[in-house]
């Protein structure tokens, strides 16, 4: 399962991809019809790089996805190249918004790495290592393996027990 995937991590499926975070309303069929299409609008707000995301010659079985940082965090360098055998783009391909539950935004501004070729499971690795590498407490990750959003929640280390 993807969930037990990440050591120091908690990581939950985002099920309503709403710009303001919150859940789906208890109105009416129109409003929530309206809710779940601003849903769907900020779930392809994503402008991904075709030269990492088109085909390619032995990536197609896994598809891998977008790693994006709260809006704020400066850019990171991408250094481990030659460890890497897919494509990757570091930039701002995140044209949406999100909020999480802790306050975190997530637009425009936000720096995110797309990268291809790997599976679900390893996806959620690499961030779960970029969140622990940059000491960020979330990043939002969307899987194009499965078509799901997902926030990465870094949880804080245990204290050492001295005797």
């Amino acid at each position: 399962m993807i969930m037990k995937v990440c050591n120091k991590t908690s990581v939950r499926e985002v099920k309503y991809f709403h710009p303001s975070g919150k859940s789906l309303p208890n109105g009416s069929h129109i409003q929530r019809g309206g809710f779940l299409h601003e849903c769907r609008q900020n779930k392809e707000a994503y402008v991904l790089d075709e030269s990492v995301h088109g085909e390619q010659h032995g990536l197609a079985k896994y598809r891998g996805g977008v790693i994006t940082f709260p809006a704020g965090i400066n850019a990171l360098e991408w250094s481990d190249k030659d460890n890497f055998g897919g494509a990757y783009s570091v930039g701002h391909c995140f044209k949406g918004k999100y909020v999480s539950d802790n306050g975190e935004t997530y637009d425009e501004t936000s720096f995110s790495i797309e990268v291809n070729g790997l599976s679900s499971q390893s996806l959620l690795q690499l961030a779960e290592h970029l969140a622990e590498t940059v000491l960020q407490k979330t990043v939002l990750v969307k899987d194009l393996n499965n078509g799901k959003i997902f926030l990465v929640e870094r949880q804080k280390p245990k204290p050492a027990i001295s005797d």
